[in-house]
Parts: structure tokens; C-alpha cells; sequence
């Protein structure tokens, strides 16, 4: 059963140097809304933004 989703974009900015990480959707059923899913689920984007070695999240 999916409770929760995440959607990431990682592109290049021309202007910038390295990746940009973007955070473009994300959704916890509000059934299992307070019980950290969302917490986890940001906080893996982060890890694999670093991995990328993103210099910005939006």
C-alpha cells in the first residue's frame, strides 16, 4: 500500500555551478499524516540530493 510519495528533479543551472535538486511533488495520505512518514521521506531526498551533490533544494 503507497501512503506517501515524493518527486524529484535534479537539473544543471547554466548560471550556477553543480546540480540543483527540486523537490516538484509530495503527498502523505492524511490517514497516515504525524506519524513521520513525510519527515522520512524529505529526509531521503536530502541524502540523495547530497549524493548528486546538489547545491540548492527547493
Amino acid at each position: 500500500m503507497v501512503v506517501g510519495f515524493i518527486s524529484l528533479h535534479n537539473y544543471i543551472a547554466p548560471h550556477l555551478p553543480g546540480m540543483i535538486g527540486r523537490i516538484t511533488a509530495f503527498c502523505v495520505d492524511e490517514k497516515f499524516q504525524g506519524k513521520g512518514i513525510g519527515t522520512d521521506l524529505s529526509e531521503a531526498a536530502e541524502q540523495y540530493f547530497k549524493i548528486l551533490i546538489a547545491l540548492k533544494l527547493k
